[in-house]
């Protein structure tokens, strides 16, 4: 028998695959405990749509994740803040200061958790920071960290 599946089985497949499974299976298990449908016509062609608007999603994001790259990789985002004489910072530069920069500046959010630091900045000077924008999409953010004290 033909099944969609709706939700991931340890044993069948992943949700949003067509499978042929024994009818058992898909009469006792699968359909009644929620994991699939039969692989009707309407059901089909409801699966079909779906993975249509999947698609058409996924590269909607790869094109945003393009221009967001483009974006960043053009312009050098400067954090001013306070530091001692030798140049050294009172505290330190995070993901999360260069993510709420990015907001401010390029009018767009980018999660911290996406922005690759190494470690903390604690010095004033120039760097480059690696942020995860999308499946293998990746921008070297140029960051200018200034003394805001004159």
């Amino acid at each position: 028998m033909e099944v969609i599946l709706i939700k991931d089985c340890k044993d069948a497949g992943k949700a949003g695959e067509k499978k042929v499974v024994s009818d058992g299976y898909a009469k006792n298990f699968l359909i009644p405990k929620g994991f699939a449908l039969p692989a009707t016509k309407s059901n089909l062609a409801k699966w079909k749509q779906s993975k249509a608007n999947e698609k058409a999603k996924h590269d909607k994001e790869i094109e945003l994740a393009k221009k967001h790259k483009e974006e960043l990789e053009k312009k050098t985002l400067t954090i001013k803040t306070k530091t001692g004489e030798t140049g050294k910072l009172y505290g330190a530069i995070t993901n999360k200061n260069i993510s709420e920069e990015i907001k401010k500046s390029f009018r767009f959010t980018l999660d911290k958790k996406k922005i690759v630091l190494e470690h903390p900045i604690k010095e004033v000077g120039n760097y480059v920071v690696k942020a995860k924008l999308f499946e293998g999409i990746n921008a070297n953010i140029k960051v200018n960290i200034e003394s805001n004290e004159e």
